[in-house]
């Protein structure tokens, strides 16, 4: 709760007019404040690591610190940062700060872990870089850590499975998908309370993910489903709140 409140003040402070003097990059693209980026791997790996890239757009030099939010977690994983030095689960802000000078890009020192202890399922962790000395200047990223199964082969699952995250959901909810290969074209469709299709598109595979925009969608209950030749496999109840 403490971290969460951490999170909303200096949140609220950055929203009152200060200026954005840092900049996160990740593979060599630019995330937007506040923005989300996806990171698939097998449940078989140990760690899926995200290495992101922060930068100073001042003039002046900034003292960097990092501060985490677990926004939500698959039921027996772990996740832990790195940055001057790697930390336990249990550390939310960083003990140590990094000073970037003016114009300059830390490419080096930030590392955000998670680990599935295979299970499947995708894992939302924020990661907030701020000025110590100014902590109302920062620049959060989402990262979305996707466990499932990226070889060749597909596993079949014991039953379907269908998850939406964030749900409830603003602008975007990821639909993450795990049903028998042997179906025939599998097709994603949303429908709202009174029946009517809001949204709906072939999937491309039997078991992995799709970024399903809800930014338009009135706020309200829809249900999202998967279905082969007509007939529903699964389907997932999911919010819509703007």
């Amino acid at each position: 709760m403490k971290k969460l409140a951490l999170f909303t003040i200096i949140t609220v402070l950055s929203l009152a007019g200060i200026s954005q003097n840092l900049a996160i990059t990740y593979e060599g693209e630019p995330i937007p404040n506040g923005g989300a980026i996806m990171l698939p791997g097998d449940i078989t790996i140990p760690e899926l690591v995200a290495e992101l890239d922060v930068t100073n757009t001042s003039a002046n030099t900034i003292d960097v610190k990092v501060t985490k939010v677990e926004n939500y977690l698959i039921p027996g994983s772990a996740n832990y940062f790195c940055w001057g030095a790697c930390y336990p689960p249990n550390v939310y802000t960083s003990p140590l700060f990094i000073s970037i000078g003016p114009g300059q890009t830390n490419t080096t020192d930030f590392s955000g872990h998670y680990s599935a202890g295979g299970i499947f399922g995708v894992s939302s962790v924020s990661f907030m870089f701020f000025d110590m000395n100014h902590p109302a200047d920062q620049v959060t990223v989402e990262i979305l850590f996707n466990a499932g199964t990226v070889g060749i082969t597909e596993t079949k699952p014991l039953a379907p499975v269908l998850n939406c995250h964030p749900n409830p959901a603003n602008e975007y909810s990821w639909i993450k998908f795990n049903v028998y290969s042997d179906l025939s074209a599998p097709e994603l469709k949303v429908v709202n309370l009174a029946g009517s299709v809001m949204h709906s598109e072939l999937l491309e595979s039997h078991n992995g993910s799709v970024q399903l925009s809800t930014a338009l969608l009135p706020n309200g209950i829809y249900f999202v489903s998967i279905l082969s030749e007509g007939r529903t496999v699964i389907s997932k109840k999911i919010i819509v709140n703007h």
